[in-house]
């Protein structure tokens, strides 16, 4: 989900109540599910006891169609370069909530 302005069609997903652009109120929307590959880095570095098992692992940047960048988490992918198509998955961590994770896209 990404947040909309009916008014002017501008997508976001900084977490307020009012669109940047136009100032009116901004609703909540479907998202693609896709983004392009922007910006990475591989962490060596146990910043999180929760990512200990899973060191090396890639964070990047990725730009949805709908306009935003995104942080996000790169899975299953060792050959990342910028300019790829991405698409989300959710995977288990044995909480009530899926985690949104992204692939290379398929395909």
């Amino acid at each position: 989900m990404l947040q909309f302005c009916k008014k002017c069609k501008h997508h976001s997903f900084l977490g307020v109540k009012y669109c940047p652009k136009c100032l009116a109120e901004l609703s909540w929307a479907p998202a693609s599910g896709r983004a392009e590959l922007f910006s990475f880095t591989r962490v060596y570095q146990k910043s999180h006891p929760g990512f200990a098992a899973d060191i090396p692992y890639l964070v990047a940047v990725g730009r949805t169609p709908e306009g935003p960048l995104l942080a996000l988490r790169l899975v299953n992918t060792e050959q990342a370069r910028v300019g790829d198509a991405l698409e989300v998955h959710f995977i288990s961590n044995g909480d009530d909530e899926p985690t949104p994770v992204f692939r290379l896209a398929s395909g």
